[in-house]
């Protein structure tokens, strides 16, 4: 008989979890606004006055779409992704 794996704590990459994130549709008024967002800000650096590549470009549209999807997926009926509040970074990020 083999003993039930470990699960170690304090996993963030959602591998203990059934939910992944990105997974939950959002509504085409915020998916299209998010994507005006994007492309106004498609190549600007953080904090220099420089061009990003497009890995990096890739990786800010994953992580700004799953974003959403999960601020959906937690029944949050934001109008717009301009409503954002703090009451929404905090409950995706818990």
């Amino acid at each position: 008989m083999t003993e039930p794996k470990k699960i170690k704590p304090g996993r963030v990459d959602g591998k203990n979890c059934e939910y992944r994130s990105g997974s939950h549709r959002v509504p085409k008024h915020c998916s299209n606004e998010v994507e005006v967002l994007l492309q106004k800000n498609v190549d600007k650096a953080a904090k220099k006055q420089k061009k990003v590549g497009q890995g990096t470009q890739d990786k800010r549209r994953t992580i700004i779409r799953n974003f959403f999807s999960d601020l959906f997926y937690l029944k949050f009926k934001i109008a717009s992704v301009y409503n954002l509040q703090q009451k929404h970074l905090k409950a995706v990020f818990n």
